[in-house]
């Protein structure tokens, strides 16, 4: 399903720029008036999310499995995929020499909000271990994703591609999102001397959710083509990607409570040490006179 709606969003971002692009008039008055000066601009665009999750679960207090394996659940891990409506505001500095594409030093800072909240990390159900001995496991895990933010100091130039301006912007970012995890597992088992076609009966249940904040830092680069302009407002093509390495501690594990009766368990959560971003599609920005 995350698939199809990145695929259904790049087209409506697509379609959305030809609409814009015919009603746009280029022209690079706002660009020459403010081309020896500061420049303050704000912009809205859409980017794509990939970072790999993992959770799993374990109980050391449940009655044996075959083989002396206790019930648990091996770490599993998923590749999700967020689109996000991202904002951004940016000052801007004059040319700091005129060659080499007039270069400008430039600090900026947004956020991001996904258009998805909930991920699936594992859901499933069924028999653990050997099925003669009336065991079963459901397992339920999965991953929120609240909102991000950056903020970042970089350099801009520009190269000419074609009749138009390739506007090239490298930086260096700090990365925050605030995420949220949930788990729950429950284990049931058939009474001892019960016959076969007996239903088990829930012996272990526990759950945990944990709100966590990410910090990481990493290279941006940003490449942007104007594809029109009236007044202060501009439609660009452009294309984006970010590599953050997270500072945070990326392991969370917890002891967990046998919810039914006695015992105890683990349940575990954890992120990739690198979070990737990338988007391709059309920017508005807004760049005051």
């Amino acid at each position: 399903m995350t698939h199809r709606r990145a695929r259904s969003l790049v087209t409506i971002i697509l379609v959305l720029s030809l609409l814009c692009t015919s009603a746009l008039a280029e022209t690079d008055e706002g660009e020459a008036t403010t081309a020896a000066s500061w420049r303050p601009w704000l912009s809205i665009g859409f980017d794509l999310r990939a970072q790999d999750v993992e959770a799993g679960f374990a109980s050391d207090s449940v009655p044996l499995l075959e083989g002396g394996v206790r019930s648990s659940r091996a770490m599993e891990s998923e590749l999700i995929l967020v689109p996000n409506i991202s904002f951004e505001s940016a000052l801007e500095s004059p040319p700091i020499f005129d060659a080499w594409g007039k270069p400008r030093l430039f600090a900026h800072a947004g956020g991001k909000l996904p258009t998805k909240i909930a991920h699936k990390i594992f859901r499933d159900e069924g028999p653990e271990g050997d099925s003669s001995l009336g065991r079963s496991a459901n397992h339920d895990y999965r991953f929120k994703f609240d909102g991000s933010w950056f903020a970042g100091l970089g350099v801009a130039w520009s190269v000419p591609l074609g009749e138009r301006q390739l506007s090239i912007r490298p930086a260096f970012d700090y990365f925050g999102e605030h995420v949220r995890w949930e788990g729950m597992s429950l284990l049931l088992e058939r009474e001892a001397g019960a016959p076969t076609s007996a239903l088990p009966t829930p012996v272990f249940a526990a759950s945990r959710s944990l709100s966590k904040t990410y910090h990481a830092i990493g290279p941006s680069l940003a490449l942007e083509v104007l594809l029109g302009q009236r007044g202060p407002v501009s439609l660009k093509l452009y294309a984006q990607s970010q590599f953050y390495w997270i500072l945070t501690d990326p392991e969370a594990s917890f002891a967990v409570a046998n919810e039914i009766g006695s015992g105890n368990g683990v349940i575990r959560f954890e992120t990739d040490s690198m979070i990737a971003e990338g988007g391709v599609g059309v920017r508005l920005t807004w760049l005051p006179r």
